[in-house]
């Protein structure tokens, strides 16, 4: 199996300062903010990568993430021991009308916004609506183990996430 990936993170922000003077015209007037824009072409950092696509439905407003038994290509079960998360995507899955969390597991936590982290992803009440997080953690991740697995979902109801996650070593 080959993998490979275009990683990109672009915010562009184009802002039209005001004419104090008079003298600029409407277009000599604009500033472009991207220099922070980031796209890698190619593999994932890494040697071996295994990528795994789903959608997660909470039950009671919770669900878990174990990435020793993901969902991979075709359906298959793909066991991420001893691999890392180099990429990861979450993304409320439209109609979702209520805040999402994502943190480490409870028990054997995968810290993947660090030790102490959590992300909450807003509502998404319409399909316009954009809430998702993009995280490239690279080969400096901590590995996946036994101890170190889950990623905590939490809501309302049943709502849903999005899920791609690229793993590594």
């Amino acid at each position: 199996m080959t993998v490979s990936l275009t990683y990109r993170s672009n915010l562009t922000a184009t802002e039209t300062i005001a004419n104090n003077a008079g003298s600029l015209a409407t277009n000599g007037r604009t500033v472009v903010h991207d220099a922070f824009d980031t796209v890698r072409a190619g593999g994932a950092a890494g040697t071996t990568q295994i990528v795994a696509a789903f959608t997660v439905a909470m039950t009671a407003g919770a669900a878990t993430i174990d990435l020793r038994a993901l969902t991979g290509t075709n359906g298959a079960t793909v066991d991420g021991n001893g691999k890392k998360v180099l990429y990861a995507k979450f993304q409320a899955a439209a109609g979702n009308a209520n805040p999402i969390t994502i943190e480490a597991g409870a028990s054997d936590g995968y810290p993947i916004f660090g030790a102490d982290g959590e992300v909450t992803l807003p509502a998404r009440a319409t399909s316009e609506a954009i809430s998702e997080v993009l995280i490239a953690l690279g080969t400096s991740a901590p590995a996946i183990s036994s101890s170190a697995k889950e990623i905590d979902i939490s809501g309302t109801g049943t709502q849903a996430v999005n899920v791609i996650i690229i793993l590594g070593e």
